[in-house]
């Protein structure tokens, strides 16, 4: 039997991020990231997450590599909108 890889996507819950959680679901073991699931079937397994927010990433990787002992693939496709122009964008907006 092949190992499949692990492979964590963010923004799996819509759009581009979807798409590749989609694509990839056949060969591999998809863990979707989002803030939400937004009616429709998500791709893979499911774990809710603000990548915005750096304690609940943590405690996302580390419920991901105790179910699954590994990530082999990240593709982050997680969107974050910045309601600012950019010449007035602070540090804090950035990060």
């Amino acid at each position: 039997m092949v190992k499949k890889d692990v492979v964590v996507v963010t923004g799996a819950t819509r759009g581009i991020g979807y798409s590749v959680a989609k694509d990839l679901e056949m060969d591999n073991q998809v863990i979707s990231i989002g803030r939400q699931k937004h009616g429709m079937e998500i791709p893979g397994e499911f774990f809710r997450c603000d990548i915005t927010n750096e304690k609940e990433v943590k405690e996302t990787v580390k419920s991901v590599i105790n179910k699954y002992h590994r990530i082999d693939v990240l593709i982050n496709c997680a969107g974050v909108m910045l309601y600012n122009d950019l010449t007035k964008a602070t540090i804090e907006e950035f990060e």
